[in-house]
């Protein structure tokens, strides 16, 4: 049988079409498909919300030493540490400057030319809320004791008084108004006998005694700022170890058609010279405020909407293998992280999408929240 050349053409000229409308096809699905594009803003920690956290041993120890922070209870939930270390901070800082500012204050008392620039400096003695509460919990605890002041032929040189205020204290009176000095003294009258040759003192500008106080409590005002600065460290490493690294990223869907973006990402950190650590994390999506929502199931991501995510690590640092060399990467900020997401769009385009990388360390305070959808 003869081949017909006019037929073999007409099916030459069909499978030509065909590939067209399959090639046209694929092109227009091609320029039409989503465009994910996953901006990574930075790092930070969080503790999430639902976390209990045992108070060691050392921590109840150093605390109950503190003038000013109670012993934290067996287990503490996050928010409770995270105050018990801003507090531990501010307490450390009041003491750092009471003791590099008393050496002076001493040595403007013992050479104060007269009574008026003696005044001066009590007040700023009393003025320092680190060493007048130094001064007045080392007497309560008998740190160090003083001799009472006998009543000057002169009388008062500075105004003392007692007052029901705090539950019993001291008033002080200067030239520029008044302060007060110690507290719960009506709760524990037994206390006024140790503070009162304190305010003698004060009352009759008794320089010999009032220097032996500043150098009583000299040593007391350092143990202080030791045991403030101990509690800052331990909470501190509390907080890392049952921190969470998170990565804030934002999702955009630059093409014509929408995606699905899954749950579960993928942390990659590359260190210099000490090789590449892949950590899960799950999505939480940044909600109003100070919060976020862990992402239930999947997001559908329309053509042109924008969605603002952190990948948050599944694991606490203590629980991850390598979570110390991780923290190690973190502080020092000697590696560079990337985010690597799932998911799907239409059409065989790919099932993952990759941020930018950025340096691994705390550039972003992360929400102090986190709960699930």
């Amino acid at each position: 049988m003869v081949p017909n050349p006019w037929m073999a053409e007409a099916a030459v000229n069909a499978g030509i079409a065909l590939g067209a409308a399959a090639a046209g096809a694929f092109v227009t699905r091609w320029w039409n498909r989503a465009r994910p594009l996953v901006v990574l803003s930075g790092f930070g920690d969080i503790v999430r919300s639902t976390t209990q956290i045992q108070s060691p041993e050392d921590l109840l120890k150093v605390t109950s030493e503190s003038t000013s922070i109670p012993n934290p209870a067996p287990i503490v939930e996050p928010y409770q540490l995270l105050e018990l270390r801003e507090a531990a901070t501010v307490g450390a800082l009041r003491y750092k400057t009471a003791v590099e500012k008393l050496p002076q204050l001493r040595q403007q008392l013992t050479e104060a030319p007269d009574d008026a620039t003696a005044i001066d400096t009590i007040m700023q003695v009393l003025s320092h809320s680190g060493i007048a509460e130094g001064i007045s919990v080392a007497l309560k605890r008998s740190k160090f004791s003083l001799p009472d002041t006998t009543p000057s032929v002169d009388g008062e040189k500075i105004p003392v008084t007692e007052s029901d205020e705090d539950d019993g204290c001291y008033l002080i009176g200067w030239k520029s108004g008044t302060s007060t000095f110690s507290s719960r003294l009506l709760r524990q009258p037994f206390l006024k006998t140790r503070i009162g040759p304190f305010m003698n003192a004060v009352r009759y500008l008794n320089r010999p005694v009032l220097i032996q106080a500043l150098d009583g409590v000299f040593p007391f005002l350092q143990h202080q700022l030791q045991v403030h600065a101990e509690i800052v460290n331990i909470v501190a490493r509390m907080v890392d170890a049952n921190s969470r690294w998170a990565a804030r990223l934002l999702i955009a869907n630059y093409g014509a058609a929408p995606m699905i973006i899954w749950p579960d990402a993928v942390l990659r950190v590359q260190g210099k010279g000490r090789g590449t650590f892949a950590v899960d994390t799950y999505l939480a999506v940044e909600g109003s405020g100070d919060a976020l929502v862990d992402l239930a199931g999947v997001h559908v991501l329309a053509p042109g909407e924008k969605l603002t995510v952190w990948a948050i690590t599944r694991d606490i640092q203590q629980n991850l293998k390598e979570g110390h060399l991780l923290r190690a990467h973190y502080v020092a900020r000697d590696a560079e992280a990337v985010v690597h997401l799932k998911v799907t769009r239409r059409g065989t385009f790919g099932s993952k999408a990759a941020s930018n990388s950025a340096v691994f360390y705390e550039s972003l305070t992360a929400p102090s929240r986190s709960r699930a959808a």
